[in-house]
């Protein structure tokens, strides 16, 4: 039985096409446009043992994955929620720059939808000549988002080349390879080559609650990666912005410099004193903030909360999410980014 999926196309390398008149590459106006590029979107349920069926094509953006931000995460998200009842699954095709933010924040948003939602793009667009990746991953992740539905797989996929990944553990580690993405900390979901291979632990369904919108977010969040010798100043310096919450990319397990004149317990402390959440992650890509070094340890004695295995990139998102939905009480702020909504944490890691 055909499955009926919507493709919603927010911009980015994937859907480009070649524009004769102007002689380069500009986004699609219209579905037409891509059909005529891949006429094979309107035939997938007859031409794929899947049977997954182009049922719609709405068109919410246009634009370079590097201008996204919290606005259109907020629109992506509504657009899935106000059609969660008329199709089996979603597929989203983005600029890959920010896809697993928009991913990440997609899985929080929607965390309780009981419907796969999948993510892709290109390197190369439809038009790129005979090397390109995008049809490849275009189809590929309608067959994906087919096979979700039958397995009842209801999270955020990334399909990009030859992976499928969990979106909150994904992170773009190449500008030149066709396997654009990896997950250090979590198995991939499936490999795709000859036939597609999934692994059984990353496939189990979970029951999930009656789904909800919960898509407040507070972008008043930064990323800072700490460096040997960064001044003090610096954290002081972005502390007396409207910022509500921090994260920081530590050495190691967590580690961060606690003694002498570059010592940013004193900082973070006062940040924490004026009600800023803290979190922080590593740096290292495999791994995770475990903070068992004192120099991890001083930090979560003033009140900083370790991010444990997250990416930081899913990091910023969930915290820009527990701000928003759930208040600024630090206690509470702790609580939720220890709690595992989407697959981005092993809260085993927390003791």
């Amino acid at each position: 039985m055909p499955k009926k999926i919507c493709l919603l196309t927010t911009g980015g390398t994937i859907t480009m096409i070649h524009d004769t008149q102007q002689g380069g590459l500009r986004p699609p106006d219209t579905p037409l446009d891509l059909y005529k590029t891949l006429p094979e979107l309107t035939q997938l349920e007859t031409l794929l043992p899947e049977q997954p069926q182009l049922a719609h094509t709405e068109f919410l953006m246009n634009i370079d994955s590097s201008n996204m931000n919290p606005a259109h995460w907020q629109q992506i998200a509504q657009a899935i929620f106000a059609r969660r009842d008329e199709y089996d699954a979603f597929v989203v095709t983005h600029g890959t720059d920010t896809m697993a933010y928009t991913g990440s924040a997609l899985a929080f948003m929607l965390h309780t939808l009981n419907k796969p939602i999948i993510l892709t793009g290109a390197q190369v667009p439809l038009t790129g000549g005979l090397v390109m990746d995008a049809r490849n991953n275009l189809i590929n992740a309608f067959r994906i988002a087919a096979l979700a539905v039958e397995r009842q797989l209801h999270d955020v996929l990334i399909v990009f080349g030859s992976k499928v990944l969990r979106a909150t553990r994904a992170i773009k580690h190449s500008v030149f390879d066709f396997d654009a993405f990896t997950s250090f900390n979590a198995p991939e979901v499936a490999r795709i080559g000859l036939r597609y291979q999934f692994q059984h632990e990353a496939t189990a369904p979970r029951m999930k609650p009656p789904c909800q919108l919960q898509d407040n977010l507070d972008g008043r969040v930064a990323l800072l990666k700490v460096t040997p010798g960064l001044s003090p100043q610096v954290v002081e310096a972005i502390a007396h912005t409207d910022l509500q919450g921090l994260v920081i990319e530590g050495f190691g397990a967590g580690n961060l410099p606690y003694l002498g004149a570059y010592s940013l317990l004193p900082s973070i402390e006062g940040m924490i004193a004026r009600g800023i959440a803290v979190v922080i992650t590593t740096q290292a890509q495999i791994g995770a903030a475990e903070m068992f070094y004192v120099t991890g340890a001083e930090f979560i004695r003033v009140g900083a909360i370790s991010g444990a295995d997250m990416t930081s990139s899913s990091a910023v998102v969930k915290l820009m999410w527990v701000l928003g939905n759930f208040g600024h009480a630090l206690d509470r702020v702790k609580t939720h980014m220890h709690t595992n909504y989407a697959e981005e944490i092993d809260v085993r890691l927390l003791g």
